[in-house]
């Protein structure tokens, strides 16, 4: 009897044991890119601040990619929502221009519509904005694209003088 008491708490402290584990929450990973389908090369400026003093400045010729850097994180929802922001944060930026040849640009950026210094909408047009989940496709391998194309040429405003000036 005293065995089988003994075995009784060994198991009931193993399941105790077993059962307080905090199983991981699932975890995702999403890499987003620009694809230039534009017809001309560009050359993309990333900001990495809100206040414009830091930024990189990335070529990219005609049919090549930009890859931004791997997120991950558990919340799924955030994930899924079209308005995240997470383009952004594979890209550390928080406003994007795009200058075709240096000939016409196109910004994008998150801006503060109801002043309260927290950016809460996207630039228009809101379809096209590089910073918005909601407007990249699958392409595969959890990455995410965003295609430039000759549209985005046509819409893009004309320079006057350096477009990164």
């Amino acid at each position: 009897m005293k065995t089988l008491n003994k075995l009784y708490l060994i198991f009931v402290i193993i399941f105790m044991f077993l059962s307080s584990c905090v199983t991981e929450a699932d975890m995702w990973e999403r890499t987003y890119q620009i694809n230039n389908n534009s017809g001309r090369d560009i050359i993309i400026r990333l900001y990495k601040n809100f206040s414009n003093e830091i930024f990189e400045d990335i070529e990219i010729s005609n049919n090549q990619s930009y890859r931004g850097d791997k997120i991950e994180g558990s919340n799924y929802d955030a994930l899924n929502d079209a308005e995240s922001i997470k383009p952004g944060q594979s890209y550390s930026s928080f406003k994007v221009i795009v200058v075709f040849e240096n000939i016409k640009s196109i910004e994008y950026s998150r801006i503060d519509s109801d002043g309260d210094d927290i950016p809460d909408s996207f630039s228009e047009p809101i379809n096209r904005n590089l910073l918005r989940a909601g407007n990249y496709i699958t392409a595969g391998n959890e990455i995410y694209e965003f295609v430039l194309t000759e549209e985005d040429y046509n819409n893009a405003i004309p320079c006057d003088g350096d477009c990164l000036d």
